[in-house]
Formats: structure tokens, sequence, C-alpha cells
């Protein structure tokens, strides 16, 4: 497991990330099988785990003292 500090934040590019969500629920409209629906689905789900972890480290560094010898 990496320290808190060590771990990058990279900020999101919402516009960006807001075209790959649209076309990946397009696809997933579009699914003809249920593996089809399901590969989409979980595509889907990765962009928003992405987004969620670089909002939690951003929220993190923003709002607590990460120098506390805890965090270390």
């Amino acid at each position: 497991m990496n320290k808190f500090c060590d771990i990058v934040y990279t900020r999101c590019d919402i516009a960006e990330l807001g075209k790959k969500y649209a076309a990946e629920n397009q696809r997933f409209i579009d699914a003809k099988t249920y593996e089809e629906a399901k590969e989409s689905f979980e595509r889907m789900h990765e962009l928003s785990r992405e987004a969620e972890t670089a909002y939690s480290i951003a929220s993190v560094r923003n709002t607590m003292d990460t120098s506390d010898k805890f965090y270390e």
C-alpha cells in the first residue's frame, strides 16, 4: 500500500469524461446481448470509479491535515 502522500492526484477532464460516458451509455443501449451490455456497464463503472477516486483524493487533501504522524 502506498503512503497517502505518494498517491498522485490527476484532475479529471469533466468534458472528456462526459463524452466517454455518453458513448459508453449508447453502446449499452445498443447492446444486442447480455455480454455486450455487461461489458459496457463495467466500462461505465470503471469511468465512474476513476472520477470518484480523484474526487476522494482531492477531498482528503483539501480537508485533512495529512502531515499528522497518523498518516505516515
